[in-house]
């Protein structure tokens, strides 16, 4: 009789799990639909964000990785110059808005950082910005 009962509540919860399975299976569809509306909103956040900060991240750097300041350089062109005579290097973050599929992943990674050091990288791009 103990057996019986033991099985008969396996049972049970093999009824149950199979709901909940059905259940996840069914709502497929509503979880497609909600992501499908995030990643198009994630599209013109992106769209927004090439428009708004396309090229900006970069900066000229010196041979030690300092920021070479506004003032010293002030375009791409100046760096390139520059570079023989003081050995300045043109560097574009991993993390930039300069086309769409980029500006995408750096939202992503914006959204998923590490606070600490979204901060730091938040001050030096300020920095780099900064006329």
């Amino acid at each position: 009789m103990m057996c019986f009962s033991k099985l008969e509540r396996d049972h049970v919860y093999v009824l149950w799990f199979q709901v909940v399975v059905n259940a996840l299976i069914q709502a497929i569809p509503a979880i497609f639909n909600v992501l499908l509306v995030c990643l198009v909103f994630w599209l013109i956040f992106s769209i927004m964000g090439v428009n708004l900060f396309g090229g900006r991240f970069s900066s000229c750097r010196d041979e030690a990785g300092e920021l070479v300041s506004f003032n010293i350089v002030t375009s791409k062109n100046e760096c390139e110059v520059l570079s023989t005579l003081y050995n300045f290097t043109w560097f574009t973050p991993k993390v930039n808005f300069d086309n769409c599929l980029i500006a995408y992943l750096s939202l992503f990674q914006v959204v998923s950082a590490d606070k600490i050091r979204l901060y730091d990288r938040s001050l030096e791009l300020l920095q780099a910005l900064r006329c």
